[in-house]
C-alpha cells in the first residue's frame, strides 16, 4: 500500500473516531446542575469544530490527495505539534490512572471531567499516536532544528507536569497563609493597599495600625483576574507558582535557542533543553516553586521575566520593537524585585554584541535602542515609587523597617538598615561556603535553614567562570553579563539577611538565566560529559532540599 492510501485510510478513521468522540459529549450527563453545564458545552464546540476539521481533511485526501501535499510539505511543523498533543493526551491517561489527585490539585472539577468523558482523552490518545505513525510514513527525516516553539511548549509541559506531580506527591496544601498576594488581589478589586483581616501577620509590614505587603506587588497584579472570579480563599498559590516557573524554563529554552541564531551558541536543542531544566530543577527554583510564600512567588516571577527578557533581545529583529519588549520584560520583573535593575547591564550588552556581530553598530542606533530599553524599566521604578507613597508616605520606603520579622532581623534592621557591609560575611557564609551536616537525631545529612553553598546545590555553575576572562576581552556580552551579576552579588551580600529559610542560595535567581546563557556560550558545541553529572547532582540535590523545605523532618530523608 503507497503512503498516499496509507494517508487516505488514516484520515477517513480519524473522522469516525472523531464521530465516536460525540456520542459520550451528547448522552452523558452534565457536570454542573443544569442540563448543559460550561465544560460540556466546551467539549461539545471543541468536538463540533474537530469533526468539521475531520470531514475537511476526509474531503481533501480523496480530491486530487491535496492533504498529503499539505503535509508533506510542512511535515517538520506538523510532527512537532502532534508530538506536543501526544504528551498531553497519553499524559492525561497515564495520570488518570497512576495519580488522580493531580487533577483536583489542578482543578476541583478536572477529574470528574476526566472520569465523564474518558473516552475523549482514550481515543484523543489513540489519534496522536495514529498521527506520529501517518507521519512517520511519510517524513521519516529528522524534524528541522529551527522549529522551536513547540519543543519549547514541550518542555513547558514536561517542567509543569514535574513540578506539579512532585507538589501532589508531597500532599502539599494549595494555600498558604503567608501567601498574601491573594489577599493583596483582593484588596486591589476593592480600592485599597492594605490587608484588612490578614490570615497571617509574619512578615507583614505594620505601619500606622495597618497591615501591609512590604513585597512589590506583580504577584498581586497577575493573580487579581483569577481572584475577581474565584475569590482569595480558593487561588491555588503553589500552582500559579509552578505555572510561572515552567514558564521560566520554557523561555530560557527559547533564549539558548535564539543563541544559536545569533552564532553564540553551537549545542544541540536537547542541550539547551538540558540547561532550561537546570535552571527549574537544578537550583533553588525547584523548591521555591513548591511553596506558596508570598517572596518565594516574587523570586519566580523575576526570574521568568528575566528570562523572557533575554529572549527578547535576542530574537526580535526590528531594533525599536526590540528594546521596547526586553524594556517592558524587565520592568515586571522589576516589579517583582526591584534589585533585578542590574540585570539591563547584561541585556544592554547582549544587543550590542548583536550589533557588532550584524555589522550594523552605530551610535545613534545603539543610543534609540538605550533610550527605548529604559523608559519601560523607568516607568515601573516609577509606578514603585508611587506605590511606596501611597502606602508610607514615602517613595523610597518599601516598608522593611516596620516588617514583622524575628527579633534579631528587628534589631539589625533598627542598627544597620536595609543594606550593610556589617551583613557581607554572614551572607558570604550562608550562600557560598554552607554545606549539608550530619544530624544526629535524623541520622542523615540535612541543609543549613540559613542556605547551602550555590558551588553544592548548583555545581554547575562553576562552568561558568572558567575562561572568563579570555572571553570578555572579545565578547561585549561576557563582560556585560559578568558585571551584572557582580553588582547583584553585591548588593544580595550587603542585604540585612541571606534569605530566610531556604535552599541553596535563593537569591542567585535575580541573575540565574544569564548564567545560563555563559554556560551555553563557554560550553561551545557539546556539553562535556563532567558538567552533565555535575547538571545531574544539582537537580539530585535539590529534590532532596524541595522535600527538606516542605517537611523539615528525618521522614523526608
Amino acid at each position: 500500500m503507497t503512503p498516499k492510501n496509507l494517508l487516505r485510510g488514516y484520515v477517513l478513521l480519524t473522522a469516525l473516531e472523531a464521530a465516536l468522540i460525540g456520542v459520550p459529549l451528547f448522552q452523558a450527563r452534565s457536570l454542573g446542575a443544569g442540563g448543559y453545564s460550561l465544560p460540556r458545552l466546551i467539549l461539545l464546540g471543541a468536538w463540533a469544530l474537530g469533526f468539521i476539521v475531520c470531514v475537511w481533511l476526509s474531503l481533501s485526501a480523496f480530491k486530487q490527495a491535496a492533504f498529503f501535499e499539505f503535509v508533506k510539505s510542512r511535515r517538520e511543523v506538523i510532527w512537532e505539534w502532534l508530538i506536543v498533543f501526544n504528551l498531553i493526551c497519553w499524559g492525561g491517561i497515564a495520570l488518570f490512572f497512576l495519580q488522580p489527585d493531580f487533577f483536583i490539585f489542578i482543578w476541583k472539577s478536572a477529574l470528574a471531567l476526566f472520569e465523564q468523558y474518558f473516552l475523549v482523552v482514550l481515543i484523543g490518545g489513540i489519534w496522536a499516536a495514529q498521527s506520529l505513525f501517518a507521519l512517520w510514513i511519510i517524513a521519516p527525516e529528522t524534524p528541522d532544528e529551527n522549529i522551536v516553539i513547540p519543543k519549547a511548549v514541550q518542555i513547558f509541559l514536561i517542567a509543569f507536569f514535574f513540578y506539579a506531580y512532585t507538589a501532589v506527591h508531597l500532599n502539599l496544601a494549595p494555600y498558604s497563609t503567608t501567601a498574601y498576594f491573594p489577599e493583596l488581589a483582593q484588596s486591589f478589586l476593592h480600592g485599597h493597599a492594605d490587608l484588612p483581616n490578614p490570615s497571617a501577620t509574619k512578615d507583614l509590614t505594620l505601619f500606622n495600625g495597618k497591615y501591609y505587603v512590604s513585597f512589590p506587588p506583580l504577584g498581586a497584579l497577575l493573580m487579581t483576574p483569577l481572584v475577581a472570579l474565584r475569590g482569595a480563599e480558593e487561588f491555588n498559590v503553589i500552582l500559579f507558582n509552578i505555572f510561572f516557573a515552567a514558564l521560566g524554563v520554557a523561555f530560557m529554552f527559547l533564549a539558548l535557542e535564539a543563541m544559536r541564531t545569533r552564532g553564540l551558541s553551537q549545542l544541540h536543542w536537547l542541550e539547551h533543553a538540558a540547561l532550561a531544566l537546570f535552571l527549574g530543577f537544578g537550583t533553588a527554583q525547584y523548591s521555591m516553586a513548591l511553596r506558596g510564600l508570598v517572596n518565594f512567588t516574587s523570586q519566580i516571577l523575576t526570574t521568568t521575566f528575566l528570562a523572557l527578557a533575554l529572549w527578547l533581545v535576542l530574537s526580535l529583529r526590528r531594533i525599536q520593537v526590540n528594546a521596547l519588549l526586553t524594556g517592558v520584560a524587565l520592568g515586571l520583573a522589576l516589579l517583582a524585585r526591584p534589585n533585578v535593575v542590574f540585570a539591563w547591564i547584561a541585556v544592554a550588552a547582549a544587543q550590542l554584541q548583536i550589533l557588532y556581530d550584524d555589522e550594523s553598530f552605530s551610535f545613534k542606533k545603539y543610543f534609540q535602542w538605550i533610550i527605548l530599553s529604559l523608559a519601560p524599566v523607568a516607568a515601573a521604578v516609577l509606578a514603585l515609587f508611587w506605590y511606596n507613597q501611597i502606602r508610607f508616605g514615602s517613595p523610597f520606603d518599601f516598608g522593611y523597617t516596620h516588617m514583622l520579622v524575628a527579633e534579631v532581623l528587628k534589631n539589625d534592621l533598627a542598627t544597620y538598615g536595609q543594606f550593610h557591609p556589617h551583613f557581607i560575611l554572614n551572607n558570604l557564609r550562608d550562600n557560598f561556603l554552607n554545606l549539608p551536616y550530619w544530624d544526629e537525631k535524623c541520622k542523615a545529612f540535612t541543609f543549613n535553614p540559613q542556605g547551602t553553598s550555590i558551588l553544592f546545590a548548583s555545581p554547575l555553575v562553576i562552568y561558568s567562570v572558567t575562561q572568563v576572562y579570555r572571553l570578555a576581552l572579545r565578547h561585549a556580552w561576557i563582560l556585560g553579563a559578568w558585571l551584572s551579576i557582580l553588582a547583584t552579588v553585591a548588593l544580595h551580600l550587603m542585604y540585612y539577611n541571606s534569605g530566610a529559610v531556604q535552599v541553596a542560595y535563593r537569591f542567585s535567581l535575580d541573575f540565574m538565566p544569564i548564567v545560563v546563557m555563559l554556560l551555553a556560550f563557554v560550553f561551545k558545541k557539546k556539553i562535556p560529559a563532567t558538567a552533565l553529572i555535575l547538571l545531574a547532582f544539582s537537580i539530585f540535590v535539590n529534590y532532596f532540599g524541595a522535600l527538606w523545605s516542605v517537611h523539615r523532618g528525618c521522614e523526608n530523608f
